[in-house]
């Protein structure tokens, strides 16, 4: 089984063609077949595409029953447009470590689902927004919500290589790909724990929240508003329209 968070924005998907890339790559990866599924035919079957200005959060999930058919299952949920590039919303996380599954599944949203859970119930238990996760070998790995990156100078970042067991997010991808024309330069390297007070700045990106700004991990404060023009040109970049 696997899942899929889409963003669905004035009735279109802006990150469409990532999300049909990973749903096939899912497929192939869980059940070694492809998967004959188009995101835009599904929300037309089910009578999702809302002819509205509203901004709603779609999740699939995708599972293979024992007589070999597939099940999908979907949620429609209307979310407040003003939460996605909120300059002023900062994360605080902690830390939490586990052994994590082989790197291929690893990619697979879902896949680890309980060990997820589990982190972010700790998080919340002591007040945190989200926990960080860390592999074996105490490298960063993303946070239980979305993929990180840290910086020294709001400009040049790192992110965690996906040896570490990090997802190869939507947004992540976006960020590799677009580097250049967003005046970032962004690098995939492990990154252990004791590195994070190496650094001045982090986010956390995701499809749907698509980038939020991290406040602290354990005792380490960031600086969250060095970077905000980022949040701008990604929203250019995106071609999401506020008006």
């Amino acid at each position: 089984m696997f899942y899929e968070s889409i963003l669905i924005w004035k009735g279109t998907i802006p990150f469409h063609v990532y999300h049909q890339l990973r749903i096939e790559k899912n497929a192939r990866l869980l059940w070694n077949s492809s998967l004959n599924f188009d995101i835009y035919e599904f929300l037309s079957v089910h009578d999702l595409i809302k002819n509205d200005q509203k901004t709603y959060r779609l999740y699939l999930s995708f599972e293979m029953s024992s007589e070999q058919s597939l099940i999908i299952n979907h949620e429609l949920i209307g979310i407040n447009k003003n939460t996605i590039l909120n300059k002023n919303f900062k994360l605080d996380l902690i830390s939490y470590q586990e052994v994590l599954p082989s790197q291929d599944l690893s990619q697979i949203k879902g896949i680890n689902r309980n060990f997820y859970i589990r982190a972010q119930q700790e998080a919340e238990r002591i007040g945190k927004a989200q926990a960080l996760i860390l592999n074996s070998l105490g490298q960063v790995v993303e946070t239980t919500f979305g993929n990180i990156f840290f910086s020294k100078n709001a400009r040049d970042f790192v992110t965690p290589s996906l040896h570490s067991g990090c997802k190869k997010g939507i947004m992540r991808d976006f960020f590799l790909e677009n580097q250049n024309d967003l005046g970032l330069t962004i690098a995939e390297k492990d990154i252990n724990i004791t590195e994070i007070s190496n650094f001045s700045y982090a986010f956390m990106t995701n499809a749907v929240r698509i980038i939020q700004g991290i406040h602290s991990i354990d005792q380490f404060i960031f600086d969250t508003k060095k970077y905000f023009w980022i949040y701008d040109k990604t929203l250019e970049k995106i071609g999401l329209d506020f008006d």
